[in-house]
């Protein structure tokens, strides 16, 4: 357990590491209960409770100074916290491989709260990092099982997502959960965390050896509704610069005016291409 602040959510057992919680744990006055529109923030790996909160704040900062559009979705922000982090110092930037399975069994226990909500709530969700796991796990969990009753799922903005493209195409293991709800990619070419240690940290975790990830050149190009090239200046954003900067605010609040569901099939059939019509061989005498 740790403790809590208004419009907070967490399945993290420690402030610091710590496992998977075995159920969701709301602030201490139920807030999320009850509540038509849920807007779920989830950091990304190597980030503890204090480093989550301090950006979190940095981003309210900026999207609520973004004005008054942006002040109506304000009081349905929710902070979501997870264990992608180990207890090791200094070190433990070096646990992204070992966060792959916490992310898929925090989505698991996210989903179990969802399917627990009795009245209906809007859904959004924005992700940085691998956050965006947690997100495309949570949404694979409902392909697999159904969408709960309650939600109705309005969107997903993926900010800098550490997610392999090799996984959200065809026919990898999150293709269907890519396609369940509308996306906003963020993306940046000069994030050098995904170009150079996305790769390593996917290869040690034998996890969709040799892709890309998604928040590095918004691939998949043609397989999402929304992407956008992040910069601020004349500078290509950075890993750690969506929740910080002010320019993240602007395409957030464009994703959550514009963020509608689409009904998808309950299995998306994959298009193939035709084989080559026969091609009838002329005979002369």
């Amino acid at each position: 357990m740790i403790l809590l602040k208004s419009h907070e959510l967490a399945v993290r057992t420690e402030e610091k590491g710590g496992s998977v919680a075995s159920v969701l744990q709301q602030d201490p006055n139920r807030t999320a209960l009850g509540k038509g529109r849920l807007i779920l923030l989830i950091h990304g790996y190597c980030n503890d409770v204090a480093d989550a909160r301090e950006s979190y704040s940095r981003f309210d900062t900026n999207f609520c100074g973004a004005g008054p559009v942006a002040a109506r979705f304000a009081g349905d922000i929710f902070r979501f916290y997870w264990p992608g982090d180990k207890a090791w110092g200094w070190l433990r930037f070096a646990s992204y491989s070992l966060e792959i399975r916490p992310a898929k069994k925090s989505a698991h226990v996210l989903s179990e709260f969802l399917r627990d909500l009795g009245a209906p709530v809007e859904l959004y969700l924005i992700a940085h990092s691998l956050g965006n796991r947690v997100a495309m796990e949570l949404l694979d969990d409902f392909v697999q099982r159904g969408t709960p009753a309650a939600v109705r799922l309005k969107g997903v903005c993926m900010m800098a997502a550490a997610v392999p493209v090799s996984a959200v195409r065809w026919p990898g293991n999150l293709h269907y959960a890519s396609l369940l709800a509308r996306t906003q990619v963020l993306f940046s070419p000069g994030d050098r965390t995904l170009r150079f240690a996305f790769p390593v940290g996917q290869a040690l975790a034998l996890d969709s050896l040799g892709s890309q990830a998604v928040g590095l050149n918004g691939e998949p190009l043609l397989h999402w509704k929304w992407k956008q090239q992040m910069t601020y200046g004349r500078k290509k954003y950075d890993h750690g610069d969506y929740w910080k900067k002010r320019e993240t605010a602007k395409p957030v609040t464009e994703f959550l005016t514009r963020a509608v569901p689409i009904t998808p099939a309950k299995r998306a059939t994959p298009s193939h291409p035709l084989p080559p019509a026969n091609q009838l061989r002329s005979n002369r005498f």
